[in-house]
């Protein structure tokens, strides 16, 4: 009998053959060639393998401009198609040509391939309000929102993470009229002498010289506003006991805070350090009010230019240990290594930033697993610049970076990233898309699609260790399951 082949595409190293409309596959390829006389198609004569990285941003933006604009039950329906793994590539491929939702001129087979990667981000309700360079924090099943960039942003909300939800908290006091690139951090109580553990302590502050972007200083008892009906959470100034002044961080010595970054640090946790420009890092004792007279407090010239000037570029600044951070501008990775007991700060070059990184800011970024992840950027200035949509990882452990092959849904900038709870999440809150609006999105990826966890590397090396028996040949120890781990990461 003579078998008829209508065509033949490949899929995960397999070639599957179409045969009187039935699909033969997990045959040799070699051996139908052999028995039919068909040649054996060499792999470097066909098209190269499709990966995202063949994408061009260009080609990307056009795809999710496509899905942006799409009504959420023609979304529900794509998702449902592309989600499914009863069906191999080629008949998803031809189920979502048959939707006939996504416009016609494109390549079915590259969309399909770009949603499946685009869409492990999930869109979660939008925000109440647009936003830019915001501000959150995670507390248990609450993601709390504090305001953004610009005009009538100084709204903080709570976003429930059980009931898709939003509620209002409250609104920056009346004096603050544009929020500029401020901070929000969480506090300890005992820094503030509350032993109420139940209350969560906020810090904020930021600002400048310019009337328009007014210093401030407040803090906030926050209680959950889904708990009870009438909770009245509020920013109040933070008063000095001892002589009963306010507080306003940065008033004394100037300094400029506007897309200032924050961290505390110390070894009793009352450190804060603050990068801010031009070019300085500074300590504020939080239970002193003092300042911190410290020695190398100017970066270094980390553009290898004379235009050293932070608001420019806005670093990435996050805190790895108790006195140890990482600062990320433009060109390379920095660490900062604080000596509390002499009062000195020591800098140490890590790594290059990678190629597809390197001269872009304004990505949010957060600490997961050992990885420091980055969202988006943008490089150059309007109407010149780029904007981008890939995720890269450094590995903090092997100074490592690399291009993930997950990419957001459009090229994004001036979002603000925070990890949920329980690690299990990543919120990517607001941002920019082009120069002129603000985004209300809200997405949300699983932390397991971007790094890797341990215990679930340790579980897979333990099944395959009781299979092969190699323990008892070799004698595995811990130690090759980190090396293991590293590798992947």
């Amino acid at each position: 009998m003579n078998i008829k082949f209508e065509y033949h595409f490949e899929l995960n190293g397999l070639t599957y053959f179409e045969m009187n409309n039935k699909k033969t596959k997990n045959v040799c390829p070699t051996k139908l060639c052999k028995k039919r006389g068909w040649k054996k198609t060499s792999p470097h004569t066909n098209k190269p393998k499709q990966t995202w990285e063949t994408y061009s941003l260009e080609e990307r933006t056009n795809y999710s401009d496509v899905w942006f604009t799409l009504k959420p039950e023609k979304k529900e329906k794509i998702l449902a198609c592309i989600k499914r793994k009863d069906i191999n590539e080629q008949e998803k491929v031809l189920l979502f040509d048959s939707l006939e939702i996504w416009p016609f001129g494109h390549d079915i087979k590259r969309v399909v391939f770009y949603l499946e990667h685009s869409c492990i981000i999930e869109s979660l309700p939008p925000l109440p309000i647009s936003l830019m360079i915001s501000q959150a924090i995670s507390i248990k099943d609450e993601i709390l929102i504090f305001g953004g960039f610009g005009f009538n942003k100084s709204k903080c909300y709570s976003y429930n993470i059980i009931r898709k939800e939003y509620k209002f908290i409250c609104d920056y006091p009346k004096e603050i009229q544009f929020l500029n690139g401020h901070n929000v951090l969480r506090i300890n109580n005992f820094v503030f002498n509350d032993n109420n553990d139940n209350n969560i302590l906020l810090l904020t502050f930021g600002g400048n010289n310019i009337e328009l972007f007014k210093r401030f200083t407040y803090i906030m008892n926050y209680k959950s506003v889904w708990n009870e009906n009438n909770i009245n959470n509020e920013w109040i100034n933070l008063i000095n006991n001892l002589n009963n002044t306010n507080i306003i961080i940065g008033k004394e010595k100037y300094y400029d805070l506007v897309n200032s970054h924050s961290c505390i640090g110390g070894k009793d946790n009352n450190l804060l350090f603050i990068i801010c420009s031009p070019n300085f890092i500074i300590i504020f004792n939080l239970i002193t009010y003092e300042y911190i007279s410290t020695k190398n407090y100017i970066l270094p010239n980390i553009n290898n230019n004379n235009n050293n000037n932070l608001n420019k570029f806005s670093p990435s600044f996050i805190k790895i240990d108790i006195n140890q951070f990482i600062l990320i501008n433009y060109q390379q990775t920095i660490l900062i290594i604080y000596d509390e007991s002499i009062n000195t700060f020591i800098y140490k070059l890590l790594s290059n930033t990678p190629i597809t990184l390197k001269y872009y800011n304004c990505f949010s970024y957060i600490l997961l697993r050992n990885h420091i992840i980055c969202f988006g950027g943008k490089k150059g200035e309007y109407p010149y610049q780029t904007i981008t949509d890939s995720i890269h990882t450094f590995n903090i452990i092997t100074n490592i970076w690399k291009r993930i092959p997950i990419f957001l849904p459009f090229p994004l900038f001036n979002t603000f990233s925070v990890v949920s709870y329980d690690f299990q999440f990543i919120h990517i809150i607001g941002g920019q898309h082009d120069h002129y609006n603000q985004l209300d999105q809200h997405f949300i990826i699983s932390a397991n699609d971007l790094v890797w966890d341990p215990k679930h590397v340790d579980f897979i090396i333990l099944r395959w260790l009781q299979e092969t028996q190699l323990r008892y040949f070799i004698g595995w120890i811990d130690d090759f399951n980190r090396i293991i781990l590293s590798m992947l990461c």
